[in-house]
């Protein structure tokens, strides 16, 4: 049936003649679908070719069509074949990949130069991996700074899974076009009398708000210069004060501890050789009076450490060094009072007590750090030197534990729950029914603390005496990024669902988001129209449409997950 008298037709390379079709348009990579009916024919149709829609004056074309299966059905009008075709975007499902890295940050939070990239370059750069020559990704916001981590991933659906996590999405555009679209934002519904209009289905649909919205970044980190204890090791294994000690000698380490231990007998060999090497070698974190002070974590919650298992130690710390290029974290690094036997550097170290570093290039630094080299046992807290260390008693001139301090990064859990601190930044939305905030995660905003110490003419302050510093204002813009984009979600849609008579040549944009068109078989030529909405009898939602795309990435033929 012809509308308003305009004949409908539709061709394709080797099809001899078509009875009617209907042709799906949509978002995302998957390809849009034509489903021609045509009469029964000796020979197949073209594998490839350009699908033709002529509806008087009006004519939609799509090149590079692919016939991806076709049945025959029997109704009352007799046999028909039935000729499925998909758009170009069938070209996008195994062409090409991406294999790169883009905004790595620094352990301070910022960006590493020469892998930082705009959204929209690395759109470009997707659409050119797969072949797609024409192409706009200006919708796309430009000014996050999103982690891309892709390893020969598939570039279409890399770039989907980008435009999504930015609130937008790929629209296809006539003449094999794609464009980046902003959900939410596009042109109207057709009206006006070149555009008769059938039926028209409006709705409301508030969203279903949760009570705020949280960004949670990755585990928080603290720096910290710990006080270390001496410990001596026993044959279980344990590490002990080393007072307690159950080999200490008899007259105790200030007097009998000398490099060889004359003071253990030489009659318990094994003894003696654990005692070589643990004594003035071996150090803990030290819990003073059942607590330890966490810069940055102390000074926001008001709760100290009572438990070594509460400290996820790092074995480096939060400050970096730029090295050929590239930010590195600086190591962990033991230093305080003590006296060096083997004096490498030619340093005197006459301190009586540990001194805060406020500069690495201070001669406070280079008398103060221990330089032969530790190791950090990160569960228990054990800070194994390469040395002995000690410390000279000025009034006593006897030996006793070199006074030291550890800098190190740490993480923090919580005394009752165990869960790692972490940073967060949220939005409330009171009045909701729901008072709990969704969750966004993203584990590449890491919130840092260091302890910055007056430098009191290089000559070091005071462990309490600080002022805490950390990269909270610049991770804060970072995640408000994220939370502009989640909150474009919760906008109030009115979908609508049109239907005209014709062809009403529009392609889909952030509003448009499905297209039908449907002509033949003795029923009128329509469009119908999905806005803010999809037409769910005919296409898979979009979500699912990713849900399936994503799942069929990693599931083999067999439903086993590909290796």
């Amino acid at each position: 049936m012809a509308a308003n008298g305009i004949e409908t037709s539709a061709t394709f390379p080797g099809v001899v003649a078509v009875v009617g079709g209907t042709f799906t348009w949509g978002h995302g990579e998957t390809p849009g679908v034509c489903v021609l009916q045509i009469a029964p024919q000796p020979r197949a149709p073209k594998t490839i070719g350009t699908l033709q829609i002529t509806y008087g004056n009006v004519g939609l074309k799509f090149d590079r069509c692919r016939v991806v299966s076709s049945k025959i059905r029997r109704d009352s009008s007799g046999q028909i074949v039935e000729v499925v075709i998909q758009d170009w975007r069938w070209e996008w499902q195994d062409r090409g990949y991406m294999n790169c890295r883009y905004n790595v940050r620094n352990g301070d939070g910022t960006l590493v130069d020469h892998w930082e990239k705009a959204p929209q370059s690395i759109a470009s750069e997707a659409f050119k991996a797969f072949g797609q020559k024409t192409f706009d990704v200006t919708k796309l916001p430009n000014q996050p700074r999103p982690l891309v981590d892709w390893t020969m991933e598939n570039p279409a659906r890399a770039l989907s899974t980008l435009c999504e996590s930015l609130g937008c999405r790929l629209a296809p555009k006539f003449g094999n076009g794609c464009d980046v679209v902003k959900v939410g934002e596009g042109q109207a519904l057709p009206t006006g009398k070149e555009f008769p209009l059938i039926e028209m289905n409006q709705g409301f649909d508030p969203p279903e708000k949760p009570g705020g919205l949280m960004v949670v970044g990755g585990p928080a980190e603290f720096q910290c210069d710990f006080e270390l204890e001496a410990v001596a090791l026993e044959a279980t294994g344990e590490y002990v004060p080393l007072d307690e000690a159950s080999y200490k000698p008899a007259g105790g380490w200030t007097q009998d501890a000398t490099i060889s231990l004359d003071g253990i007998s030489e009659a318990d060999a094994k003894i003696k050789q654990i005692a070589k090497s643990s004594v003035y070698k071996t150090y803990r974190i030290k819990f003073d009076n059942g607590r330890v002070l966490i810069p940055g974590y102390t000074d926001e919650t008001g709760d100290q450490v009572t438990r070594m298992d509460q400290l996820v130690i790092l074995d480096r710390q939060c400050e970096q060094v730029e090295q050929l290029g590239k930010k590195e974290f600086l190591p962990s690094m033991v230093y305080g009072a003590f006296r060096d036997d083997d004096n490498l550097y030619g340093y005197s170290n006459t301190l009586d007590e540990a001194k805060p570093i406020a500069d690495l290039d201070s001669d406070l630094a280079k008398t103060s750090v221990y330089r032969h080299g530790h190791t950090v046992d990160t569960e228990r807290g054990i800070v194994r030197l390469s040395t002995r260390c000690v410390h000279i008693n000025e009034d006593t001139d006897e030996i006793e534990p070199a006074k030291l301090r550890l800098r190190i990064a740490v993480c923090v859990r919580d005394y009752a729950t165990g869960g790692v601190k972490r940073h967060t930044r949220e939005r409330t939305y009171p009045g909701n029914n729901s008072t709990t905030p969704k969750i966004l995660r993203h584990e590449e905003i890491v919130a840092r603390s260091i302890p910055k110490y007056p430098n009191q003419a290089g000559l070091g302050g005071s462990f309490t005496k600080y002022e805490n510093t950390n990269n909270v204002e610049e991770i804060d813009k970072e995640a408000d990024y994220y939370l502009d984009i989640e909150e474009q979600a919760y906008q109030t849609l009115y979908p609508a669902d049109a239907t005209y008579a014709g062809i009403v040549p529009y392609s889909p944009d952030g509003t448009l988001q499905h297209i039908v068109w449907t002509w033949g078989n003795g029923g009128p030529t329509t469009t119908r129209l999905g806005y803010n909405s999809e037409l769910v009898n005919f296409i898979t939602p979009y979500k699912q449409r990713r849900i399936n795309a994503n799942v069929q990435a990693v599931v083999g033929n067999n439903g086993i997950a590909a290796q």
